[in-house]
């Protein structure tokens, strides 16, 4: 049968455990943010931005963005867990800077290949939330991932599997 060692355990009660502080941690700023009205601010300067050289883009279209500020909060929720939990699995910092800086550019290009089309996709919240809580799991502790816990996990699973 399938078993888990105690080793085991710890390593992925951990991980959740960085996983959430982070995740947590990312979302709230997100929420500070929205309660300072600092997303509002952001936009209307984003706005001024896109209106002019080289983008053009009709002013109209960043007073209707594609996603509501509900619908916004909900992406930036899924995309700060999912990426902070990729970057937890990574066992390297490297690894983890090339995962967290791929999602911010992602994020980025949305908006900018939005903007070539007369639409706004605001992904200042979700970007806000990837930063902040990749922030996070980059500098996280590596105790999920210690080359001793695993070692002890092998072992011990070898020695369940031999009795």
């Amino acid at each position: 049968m399938f078993r888990h060692s105690p080793a085991h355990a710890k390593r992925h009660d951990a991980l959740l455990f960085w996983w959430a502080v982070w995740s947590c941690l990312g979302m709230t700023a997100v929420c500070t943010l929205f309660g300072f009205g600092v997303f509002a601010a952001w936009t209307a300067g984003l706005g001024s931005l896109f209106a002019g050289h080289p983008f053009y883009m009709d002013p109209a279209a960043m007073n209707d963005p594609v996603m509501s500020p509900g619908g916004a909060f909900a992406v930036a929720l899924l995309l700060v867990f999912y990426t902070v939990v990729v970057m937890l699995r990574e066992p390297s910092r490297g690894r983890r800077l090339c995962v967290w800086s791929g999602m911010l550019c992602v994020l980025v290009l949305a908006c900018m290949v939005g903007v070539l089309w007369d639409v706004y996709f605001n992904v200042l919240s979700s970007v806000t939330a990837v930063f902040v809580g990749g922030l996070g799991a980059l500098f996280s502790p590596d105790s999920h991932l210690s080359g001793k816990v695993a070692a002890e996990s092998s072992e011990d699973v070898k020695k369940d599997e031999a009795a």
